[in-house]
């Protein structure tokens, strides 16, 4: 790190290089020494902002946060834990479109047409399992568990990764990447650098920015 309460390597703030001597402990969705990106989906500062980063690493009052952003480059193709589950329910995620939440709709229904009536039930109930332990509050046993089950949700080469519910601020959508996807498909814009002035909880912080960063190649350089 520079004389600075940030990082100079944009690896720091992205997911953890094979061969960088550290290794990655099993997360929610990555077993121990398997690397993963963590991100949130932003939108806008009125939905969460950088709110929902600060709570997702549980930010604490005068804590220093590097935030890096980063924008996709080509499609990017993920497995959206629990949508299935807010069909049911009849419930729109405030950030997806009408058209998209149309698209899983039309699955949901043609499913339920096709299927018999027991397996219906087991696709439910799978997808309203998996979305619940999900925002379990986090512990290594429940890691062991929702990292074996992302294993099986990101085999493949046709996935890029897994979107679910934030644990800290329901609704809120956040994703996991593989590495190859975020080399190939992700571009890291700007870095920035925060100091929490107050957390009221609810993913409701108060930040000042103390730094912003722009990114070449794998460095960061501040402002």
């Amino acid at each position: 790190m520079s004389n600075k309460p940030c990082f100079d390597k944009v690896s720091r703030l992205s997911y953890i290089p094979y061969n960088s001597g550290i290794v990655a402990p099993r997360g929610r969705l990555n077993k121990g020494g398997d690397a993963i990106y963590y991100g949130c989906i932003y939108f806008n500062d009125d939905y969460g902002g950088f709110n929902i980063a600060f709570s997702e690493i549980n930010a604490l009052k005068n804590e220093k946060i590097n935030i890096l952003t980063s924008i996709t480059t080509s499609e990017v193709n993920v497995n959206y834990i629990g949508i299935y589950d807010y069909i049911r329910k009849e419930i729109k995620p405030s950030f997806l479109s009408e058209d998209t939440y149309a698209y899983f709709k039309s699955v949901y229904e043609y499913s339920e047409k096709k299927l018999d009536q027991y397996v219906f039930t087991a696709f439910q109930l799978s997808d309203a399992f998996f979305s619940d332990i999900l925002r379990r509050k986090e512990s290594e046993r429940l890691y062991i568990i929702t990292s074996i089950l992302a294993s099986l949700f990101l085999d493949g080469n046709s996935v890029d990764g897994i979107i679910y519910t934030s644990v800290k601020a329901e609704g809120s959508p956040v994703i996991a990447l593989k590495p190859i996807s975020v080399d190939n498909k992700l571009s890291h814009k700007e870095a920035f650098s925060f100091e929490i002035q107050e957390n009221f909880g609810y993913a409701i912080y108060k930040a000042d920015l103390l730094y912003k960063g722009s990114i070449l190649r794998d460095e960061i350089k501040w402002n």
